[in-house]
């Protein structure tokens, strides 16, 4: 049925029948409503989490664990939640993740201008504008399949005034939603060598989705009077239409990618092609980048006059100047360009590869580091994976060395987003997943870096979230450099945010860490464990040895990926660099190792 409703409500009301599961964001004007319409509604978890950060990890890890995730903030709420951004665009989706966003031409509430179609170039991640509340609902429930097919997330870019202004809207009914979770590593753990390789499939999707733009329906060509031609999308749509209702016109409702294709053949059709649009010249700037003359907001010709230095367009204003159209030089040559494939492949520049390019040669691909990689010897790491491996859990790890366990010990980590995004994206994923089992595993230096706002969220919402902190005392993974919080006492700072359930454990105590694991699986409450030992790199060496008489060759200490260990004549022996750290000697069964 048709529902007067506003925008906010609209893209609620399409998230809510696209069969969204967990819904997440922060408040801020113009896009509160969207979560607040979608609170109440059965079927859905809906939260106002500690920030955006930590919103859209959370929905990540709803995302992961195979449920439909929507994510609320305004436009300056995207500048804290492009950490986890940048990265999912080369991880991708399992269910559909949807961001809504809400920019504020004009300021109305907002202590900045900012255009968020910037963010999904910077990110490379689709970008849709509805115009009203029946585009705002439609647009947003197909963002989910768009996210889906393309394996992304999607953003829908609402302004303050197409937020806050009501319209009909065909509403329909709920679609429930659901894809089983799966074990991904090399797709949603950010290591070197796995995000080496999702880049290239970034820019393959990149690819597809550039095609897709040019043939989306909802970007079209509304054909008037051919003198002038005019480029527009969102609530600027609106106006045009009715300061200028003659025109023809081409809207764009996916403005990333552009759909240069589509717009260069109505230009074609007109004598003349302006843009309009508010905030920066985004649209202006692609189209020219394109190949296509077109006379924009920023005009570089002396003769033309820019419409509005900044701000927000209304009806009342007329955007372009009375009169004839003076255009400008186009700054790229007319006609078609040849281009083709950039000669350049993403990432890293040379010498040589620029050598090649400028001859028009294609560069050969950048070497990717290998799979391999190992802990220091010692490390009070090892343990802990060794023990998680072992168990029947969807791991979310974070960034550190121990983001290595994800190679060395298959099972054991299976996400790495950015720092802090661990412990949202188990917390998210426990919510689309109740019946889940899941771990969050964070260092010492990364959970003061941007940690705690997660385990607050996680106790507010009061989430069963087991959480395990390897606490070295040194941020290990870039050379042993202090951190802010290292004078801090964990355990009591664990305490004083609400967190009941924290044990410390000695990283080389094989059992009591095992036995730790399982409980905390098995806890109705959130705990927290501490495995507190010394950076190896801090020790001295001392070797254990090895009694060959006693060693039946069965390997097991090998599991551990110490790289002091080493087989040799069918046995085990222990090589220099050993710390003495014990390890292998706990999980040796016949006493071999002393």
């Amino acid at each position: 049925m048709k529902k007067l409703l506003t925008g906010n409500e609209a893209a609620a009301q399409g998230a809510y029948e696209a069969g969204v599961s967990v819904a997440t964001g922060y408040p801020g004007t113009p896009s509160t409503e969207v979560l607040e319409f979608l609170m109440p509604l059965s079927g859905v978890y809906a939260e106002w989490s500690a920030n955006e950060k930590t919103a859209l990890e959370m929905a990540s890890g709803a995302s992961f664990g195979g449920k439909r995730a929507l994510v609320v903030m305004k436009h300056v709420g995207l500048n804290a939640a492009a950490d986890p951004l940048m990265t999912l665009s080369y991880t991708g989706v399992r269910a559909g993740l949807v961001i809504v966003v809400s920019d504020d031409p004009g300021m109305h509430s907002s202590q900045n201008e900012q255009d968020s179609r910037l963010y999904g170039r910077f990110a490379k991640v689709p970008v849709l504008e509805p115009s009203d509340s029946e585009e705002a609902l439609a647009f947003t429930k197909e963002a989910f399949s768009i996210s889906e097919e393309f394996d992304i997330p999607v953003i829908v870019r609402l302004t303050a005034a197409v937020s806050h202004s009501a319209s009909l809207a065909q509403t329909g009914r709920r679609t429930a939603h659901e894809i089983a979770p799966w074990k991904e590593p090399r797709k949603y753990v950010m290591l070197p060598p796995y995000c080496n390789e999702r880049r290239g499939l970034l820019e393959e999707r990149l690819r597809r989705l550039k095609e897709f733009s040019d043939s989306f329906p909802h970007n079209r060509a509304e054909f008037g009077s051919p003198d002038t031609g005019i480029v527009t999308a969102g609530i600027s749509y609106q106006y045009v239409k009715e300061a200028f209702p003659e025109a023809s016109v081409f809207k764009v409702s996916m403005s990333y990618p552009m759909p240069l294709g589509a717009i260069k053949e109505f230009s074609k059709k007109v004598k003349r092609l302006s843009v309009i649009e508010e905030l920066e010249p985004y649209m202006e700037d692609a189209i020219r980048a394109g190949g296509i003359e077109v006379r924009g907001q920023y005009p570089i010709s002396q003769e033309a006059v820019p419409p509005l230095p900044h701000g927000e367009l209304s009806g009342g204003q007329c955007p372009l100047p009375h009169g004839e159209l003076s255009g400008g030089q186009c700054p790229l040559p007319h006609g078609e360009l040849s281009g083709g494939q950039c000669p350049l492949p993403h990432g890293e520049l040379s010498v040589s590869s620029i050598k090649k390019s400028l001859a028009g040669e294609m560069p050969e691909e950048g070497p990717i580091l290998g799979e391999g990689g190992a802990f220091c010897a010692g490390c009070p790491y090892l343990g802990v994976f060794y023990c998680l491996k072992r168990t029947d859990c969807f791991v979310f790890g974070d960034i550190g060395c121990y983001t290595m366990g994800a190679l060395l010990f298959p099972g054991s980590m299976d996400t790495t987003l950015c720092m802090g995004a661990g412990i949202s994206q188990a917390v998210g994923f426990l919510k689309a997943r109740p019946e889940g089992r899941a771990f969050a595993v964070i260092g010492d230096s990364t959970f003061f870096h941007s940690g705690i706002p997660a385990v607050i969220n996680a106790l507010h919402h009061k989430t069963p979230l087991p959480l395990i902190i390897l606490d070295n005392g040194v941020t290990a993974m870039t050379g042993g450099q202090s951190y802010a919080g290292k004078e801090i006492n964990l355990k009591g700072l664990l305490h004083a945010l609400g967190l009941k359930d924290v044990g410390e454990i000695n990283p080389y105590d094989i059992k009591s860490i095992s036995i730790a694991i399982h409980e905390a699986l098995n806890s109705a409450l959130p705990s927290a464990i501490i495995i507190k030992g010394r950076c190896a790199v801090k020790e001295r060496p001392k070797n254990m040895a090895v009694d060959p008489a006693l060693c039946d060759g069965c390997m097991e200490c090998l599991e551990l990926k110490c790289p002091a260990l080493v087989r040799e004549n069918g046995a085990v022996a222990v090589r220099a660099g050993c710390t003495g750290c014990g390890l292998c000697a706990s999980v040796c069964r016949r006493d071999a190792v002393g």
